[in-house]
């Protein structure tokens, strides 16, 4: 980047986190973001979510979302599902989805009958 002088954005460390391999390297990009000042959203921890090593780690991540104050989009609580391992995960996300009052979207229920059917 520097080469072209192109000067990264939220956009750019949204898709850097994304590509990010586990948890640990996922924060350094998060936390280098707070450090240039640059704005983190729902996109960026929904990145961030679907690196994380486990369903408890996601949560976790979940969790400082909203603790930082940024609320969840229908978009994030699917990329939680693809965490859950467990049928308890998937009721604890959809439990989240109805404290915020978020409608289904196709996603959503692609995603919930997927993880229904592969999990015990």
């Amino acid at each position: 980047m520097n080469k072209y002088k192109v000067k990264p954005n939220t956009q750019t460390y949204n898709a850097l986190i994304s590509m990010a391999s586990g948890t640990a390297e996922g924060a350094e990009m998060l936390e280098e973001m707070r450090q240039r000042g640059l704005e983190t959203n729902a996109v960026s921890f929904s990145s961030f979510i679907a690196t994380a090593v486990d369903f408890r780690d996601a949560m976790k991540l979940y969790q400082e979302m909203k603790s930082s104050g940024i609320r969840p989009t229908i978009n994030l609580l699917v990329t939680m599902l693809k965490r859950a391992e467990f049928r308890a995960d998937i009721a604890e996300v959809e439990r989240e989805k109805a404290a915020e009052k978020l409608p289904a979207n196709a996603a959503w229920e692609l995603q919930l009958r997927a993880k229904l059917k592969a999990t015990v």
